[in-house]
């Protein structure tokens, strides 16, 4: 799964999955996050400017929303592991797969 964005989801997969379930909060630099946006260029994304997005953002981190919205700073609170994406994907694909190997070896 990917793209959890409201803590109630977390709960709800905590409570069928219990010690099963694992959420990785995995996180890059705004600026960061905004330059790939654009390079990726999905709909609303190629030419959007930063502040823009600045604000987008700020309403995915629950600013202002309500308890049934997007909350990520509460799922960053209620996550496993925490990874920062600042490298290639190559690295994201490291630092996950080694969180995982670490779990499994459990």
């Amino acid at each position: 799964l990917d793209s959890i964005r409201n803590p109630k989801e977390v709960d709800e997969f905590r409570n069928e999955f219990g010690d099963k379930f694992y959420l990785f909060f995995i996180d890059a630099l705004r600026r960061m996050r905004y330059e790939r946006a654009r390079k990726r260029k999905r709909e609303g994304e190629g030419d959007i400017s930063f502040e823009e997005f600045v604000r987008q953002d700020d309403e995915g981190l629950g600013k202002d929303q309500p308890e049934w919205g997007n909350n990520l700073s509460k799922c960053r609170e209620k996550a496993d592991f925490m990874i920062t994406n600042d490298g290639s994907l190559e690295d994201l694909e490291r630092k996950v797969l080694e969180i995982v190997k670490s779990i499994v070896g459990k």
